[in-house]
């Protein structure tokens, strides 16, 4: 399967998968009129910033020292002392001031900073991101990889930066590996089959907690049937974790993504070559199911679903007393139609 997928489903796709959520807001801000996903999320981090600033930046109180003429904050004794002797009338102090060289603060800055470098923003976007970057002063920037790995610790009064902090995170991880010279480029999904079929795979599993709200939505670890006679056999034992499990009032899906070139394959049977599905993720999921459904009382369906350009299909079976569905999302199809898909394979 060819990855150039349009662009504004490659752009929905990463807003779920990094759990940012598209609001009124943004889609006022013209990110439906764009040609490249950095574009889009330029957009989405300008209207963040536009909010940040108007509730007011960040600040913290940040130590200082510094030689001065009176006293401020505490006195540094020796440092003092050594200025006494050498007949110096200044006081050596350590103090706290406020700062707005918080880390919110850096990694916004930072952002716009790489933002700047790219090529595939409008004139119109770099003029008001320049305005952005420009308004943060002499806060410092970290590199891309840095921006990625900080965990944030949000309360009551810097929550209002959550939104930015999620986009910069996601921007950052799209240009950490991929800059040439000064430019800042994304991720090019058409040619990183690999990074495609993960980024799809964490949208689904981000899609339905947001759009089931009845239901409980997560990833599990499956424990084996097995009783193993001793510790080694118990510890040598693979973790079988699901991708989704989907639990409504009356029923659990087991549901597993899968991107692949075809969602069918050839094979060799004495009739001569047919099509069939891939025995192997049918054997993945069946499992999951058996050794799920021990100890649960709802129904259980099974779903393979597979990314899919030009081979549409839907197929159901019986399997015991679960329901077993095979389906396909076509990511060539207008955002609208993947989003009715979606909801649409859970509620049949």
């Amino acid at each position: 399967m060819s990855s150039a997928i349009p662009i504004e489903n490659l752009c929905y796709m990463l807003s779920y998968a990094w759990d940012i959520p598209i609001t009124s807001k943004h889609k006022e801000s013209g990110i439906d009129d764009f040609e490249s996903p950095i574009e889009w999320f330029s957009r989405l981090l300008l209207v963040e910033c536009s909010y940040i600033f108007r509730k007011g930046l960040q600040v913290d109180y940040k130590p200082e020292f510094d030689v001065l003429k009176k006293v401020r904050g505490r006195i540094n004794v020796r440092e003092t002392a050594r200025l006494m002797y050498l007949k110096h009338t200044s006081v050596s102090c350590n103090f706290d001031e406020l700062s707005t060289h918080t880390t919110l603060n850096i990694i916004l800055k930072s952002t716009l900073t790489y933002l700047l470098r790219s090529y595939d923003i409008t004139a119109s976007t770099r003029k008001q991101l320049r305005g952005f970057f420009i308004k943060l002063g002499d806060v410092p920037i970290l590199d891309p990889s840095g921006i990625v790995s900080i965990n944030i610790g949000y309360t009551r009064s810097n929550r209002y930066y959550q939104l930015a902090i999620h986009i910069c995170k996601l921007i950052a991880s799209q240009i950490s590996v991929h800059q040439v010279g000064n430019a800042t480029l994304f991720i090019d999904y058409e040619r990183d089959h690999a990074a495609l079929a993960r980024l799809f795979e964490s949208f689904v599993r981000n899609y339905y907690p947001r759009h089931l709200t009845d239901a409980k939505v997560g990833a599990t670890n499956i424990h084996w049937n097995f009783n193993p006679t001793d510790a080694a056999s118990r510890d040598i034992l693979p973790i079988m974790r699901t991708d989704i499990v989907i639990e409504k009032s009356d029923q659990i899906v087991i549901a597993d993504t899968k991107f692949y070139g075809r969602a069918t394959g050839f094979r060799e049977y004495e009739s001569g070559n047919r099509e069939s599905l891939h025995s192997g993720h049918l054997y993945q999921l069946t499992s999951y199911m058996t050794h799920f459904a021990n100890g649960h009382n709802k129904a259980l369906k099974g779903l393979l679903l597979y990314a899919a350009r030009n081979n549409d299909f839907s197929y159901a079976y019986r399997w015991g007393k679960h329901d077993v569905a095979i389906r396909t999302i076509n990511l060539d199809k207008p955002w609208r139609e993947i989003d009715a898909a979606l909801n649409a394979i859970i509620e049949s």
